[in-house]
């Protein structure tokens, strides 16, 4: 959320700004329990959507910086920035065509070789479907995004 909001403020998106900032406060509310709502790294999670929000609601988030026991403005204290270690997902969404047509998507590690998606792709149920009695004849695979079986 911090990354897509600081780079769509920055490229006057704020239409887009603000949808990341809905998406993570209701991912939140997915995860508040009891336990996690009172760990330190909830409050970091508060503090950036405060933050992140100020230059479209100043006077509300002005308000709820004081609510979460700060003593200055949200306006003058520092932007919150990301860790790029943390984006880096453990998995990947391929999507799956045949003959440029979308068949389904499937899971993979994000450090799988080209080898294991292909594998895993023909054995998708909804793709082994449209595979089924046809010679494939060539493979696209663009890394991490799609994979095409040209039959």
């Amino acid at each position: 959320m911090i990354k897509k909001a600081s780079a769509d403020l920055e490229s006057n998106n704020y239409n887009t700004a603000i949808s990341a900032l809905m998406k993570c406060v209701n991912e939140l509310y997915k995860l508040k329990t009891t336990e996690f709502g009172k760990c330190e790294v909830w409050d970091e999670a508060l503090k950036a959507i405060v933050a992140c929000s100020a230059p479209f609601t100043p006077h509300a988030s002005e308000e709820l910086w004081q609510e979460l026991s700060h003593a200055g403005s949200v306006s003058v204290d520092s932007w919150p920035t990301h860790n790029e270690g943390y984006l880096v997902g453990d998995t990947i969404n391929v999507v799956v065509q045949i003959n440029g047509k979308f068949r389904g998507n499937i899971e993979v590690a994000s450090n799988a070789s080209e080898e294991e998606v292909v594998e895993k792709a023909k054995n998708d149920p909804k793709v082994a479907t449209h595979l089924e009695g046809k010679e494939i004849r060539k493979i696209v695979y663009i890394p991490n995004k799609i994979i095409n079986f040209v039959v």
